[in-house]
């Protein structure tokens, strides 16, 4: 019964993590393809991800109440309730970014977005990898994701250094460049969050503890 019950626990955990990386992907398609309309269904998928998220909340709470689980599958509640809070978050940050897009579509100011389509595209790569680790229970995948946390920095700071120069000799593109760095902090966000979602994996599957570079049994 606990192991069903469980299946279904991590069932309900996957869907969320889809749920966030389609949003991150609708986010995208409405800032480079000008489509607005694309924020409002963003928006409505927020509001059934924090269902999701409350789900698995009361059903991870029960399952440790009603079964008093022990070992692994302790160990498994636990990550999962960690994950679904990493999940909601990465929700919040992509309605930010949805916010920012919608600022920068607003006005008519035209600047190259530097590399924001890379940065997204690989944040993509990083959360459905993650998710793909957690389906497949493949901790090896997941510490490859952990490894291209580094990437997502530089691409931030490329971003930030090249808007920063061209303030100061455009200052006319200020507001929307102060965008694209706000988006780009919410994508760096998003890759930690991530991050975490491989670190959640690994300690569940490994029982292995590999935050802040420590790695050690448990």
């Amino acid at each position: 019964m606990l192991e069903q019950k469980l299946t279904e626990l991590k069932r309900l955990v996957a869907s969320e993590a889809d749920l966030a990386l389609l949003m991150l992907e609708k986010a995208e398609n409405g800032l480079f393809s000008k489509n607005p309309a694309l924020f409002a269904e963003v928006i409505a998928m927020e509001n059934k991800l924090n269902t999701l998220e409350m789900e698995v909340e009361d059903d991870a709470i029960s399952l440790m109440a009603l079964h008093q689980p022990e070992a692994k599958n302790l160990r498994t509640i636990v990550m999962l309730i960690k994950m679904n809070n990493d999940l909601e978050r990465i929700g919040d940050h992509v309605i930010n970014i949805t916010k920012c897009a919608s600022r920068i579509l607003e006005r008519s100011v035209g600047v190259r977005y530097v590399d924001l389509p890379i940065m997204f595209k690989e944040t993509q790569k990083m959360l459905k990898d993650a998710i793909t680790s957690f389906t497949s229970q493949d901790t090896e995948l997941a510490g490859k994701v952990l490894a291209s946390d580094d990437f997502i920095d530089d691409l931030r700071n490329q971003i930030f250094r090249v808007n920063m120069t061209h303030m100061l000799t455009t200052p006319e593109t200020t507001p929307v460049r102060m965008q694209i760095n706000e988006i780009s902090s919410h994508l760096e966000r998003i890759a930690d969050l991530t991050t975490n979602l491989c670190e959640e994996v690994i300690f569940m599957e490994k029982g292995r503890v590999v935050k802040h570079n420590v790695t050690k049994p448990r």
